[in-house]
């Protein structure tokens, strides 16, 4: 038969490495810190307006180019980008309140389609409407 005292430390020494390893398991998202997943953006873009979608765990805020994004309760995310003709970088960035950061940069290339360079470059070429006389 085992002596008791022996039985009594097995058993505390089990329910301490229990409890660590429960600690480990609830503490492994804070220690992780921030992850930015993006969903379905489009490297190549033909629109005026591409829409960033995502997730976003672990973080308490979000930005995109210098700009905050509205996250929601379960962490999702959703804001339009209007980008220039050619390349773009759109990068995002998510801190969480113990100051650990992710980043994720997204490229898209942008070409207007001919109606809208057509529109934007007369109106570049068309005299202003207000003249002054001497």
């Amino acid at each position: 038969m085992i002596p008791r005292h022996r039985v009594t430390h097995i058993a505390s020494s089990i329910f301490f490495i229990l409890l660590c390893g429960y600690g480990y398991f609830e503490a492994r998202s804070l220690m992780s810190g921030p992850i930015i997943t993006i969903e379905n953006v489009p490297t190549y873009s033909l629109s005026r307006l591409v829409t960033i979608e995502g997730l976003v765990r672990n973080s308490s805020s979000l930005w995109m180019n210098g700009e905050q994004v509205q996250i929601t309760e379960t962490g999702k995310f959703s804001e339009q980008y209007a980008p220039t003709t050619g390349y773009n970088r759109i990068t995002l960035e998510a801190r969480d309140r113990y100051g650990k950061t992710a980043y994720k940069t997204i490229e898209i290339v942008y070409a207007a389609s001919s109606t809208e360079s057509h529109a934007s470059s007369t109106a570049s070429t068309t005299p202003s409407a207000a003249t002054s006389t001497p």
